[in-house]
């Protein structure tokens, strides 16, 4: 009685085990692609030579940040990788630089190439969120820095 009631809701037997065949074939490249999408963006910084924590899919590095407070945790990942290291927060890759000659030389010397920083962990990108010279983007990055340029000299 099943098989009868399966035959009409699929067509014949032969039909459906086509059906749950290519339902199959299609989860598994779906898998795969997924697979094969996270393993090339976890691998960035392991192709550029440069350290940092191992992370997990769908969730980068920024799960180890909830689970325990953030300044033990980049304590942690600072004595184990050194001062310049690569953490992904989700699927966004970030670079980590600790060593004060290197955040010298890009704050200062070669400010123009690194200028679209991320925002702090919870603050939102809204247009009416009031930004500042470390959040600030492109031209309005630009505009403050011009503001902010001849108080800082003699």
């Amino acid at each position: 009685m099943a098989l009868i009631t399966m035959s009409l809701l699929f067509g014949t037997t032969l039909n459906s085990l086509y059906v749950w065949y290519l339902v199959a074939a299609v989860v598994a490249i779906l898998i795969t692609y997924t697979y094969l999408k996270y393993c090339r963006l976890y691998n960035y910084w392991k192709d550029r030579n440069i350290s940092g924590p191992k992370a997990i899919p769908y969730f980068g590095n920024s799960l180890s940040l909830l689970l325990t407070a953030k300044p033990y945790i980049e304590m942690q990942w600072y004595n184990r990788y050194g001062r310049l290291y690569g953490l992904y927060y989700s699927s966004k890759r970030t670079l980590t630089v600790a060593d004060p000659a290197l955040v010298k030389q890009i704050l200062v010397q070669e400010f123009d190439k690194f200028r679209n920083r991320t925002p702090e962990w919870g603050q939102k990108d809204a247009p009416n969120y009031p930004k500042h010279i470390a959040t600030a983007r492109d031209g309005h990055w630009k505009r403050l820095r011009l503001v902010m340029s001849p108080t800082f000299t003699p």
